[in-house]
């Protein structure tokens, strides 16, 4: 039975019991905490399981960052070794090398703008920016405060811990 169904089932039982008039109370007490008893046995169960899903969540998040600490050092690694190839040709005068698998060719890339003085460029190639952000801290503090804010509320949701 999953936790719903126990549940369901205590209520169903309360329900009856109260109803019967000659049950002695001892057996009624017992009924009610045997049913408490399942309900916290797999309460009990769920819980252990979401502590091993958290756990695995752990581990996976680790196995994600070990792979990206790793393909960034590949990364890094290939981009030195580009350099290095790159540098190596340029010094012998070699602009391609071709092979039966693939061509090797030293070109030229798009340019690309530098600014290297910003004070210096003229009024006519800038603009100004202004952006409007809401500022959630101070809405915050002031529903804190009871100060009604239109369009905000300050919600208080509920969790579970497991320790």
């Amino acid at each position: 039975m999953n936790l719903y169904q126990i549940k369901d089932e205590y209520f169903t039982a309360l329900n009856e019991l109260s109803l019967m008039d000659e049950m002695p109370e001892e057996a009624i007490k017992d009924t009610l905490e045997g049913i408490q008893g399942e309900f916290k046995d797999k309460a009990i169960n769920v819980a252990a399981y979401i502590k091993n899903l958290e756990a695995d969540k752990a581990a996976i998040e680790e196995a994600i960052n070990n792979m990206k600490t790793r393909k960034d050092r590949v990364a890094a690694h290939a981009e030195r070794l580009r350099e290095y190839l790159k540098s190596a040709m340029q010094g012998m005068g070699m602009a391609a090398i071709k092979h039966d698998e693939f061509d090797i060719k030293i070109k030229n890339n798009p340019e690309k703008l530098v600014i290297f003085d910003e004070e210096q460029v003229p009024g006519i190639y800038r603009y100004y920016r202004q952006e409007e952000v809401v500022d959630n801290a101070a809405i915050k503090a002031a529903l804190k405060a009871n100060v009604t804010v239109p369009g905000a509320k300050l919600e208080q949701a509920k969790r579970m811990e497991i320790k």
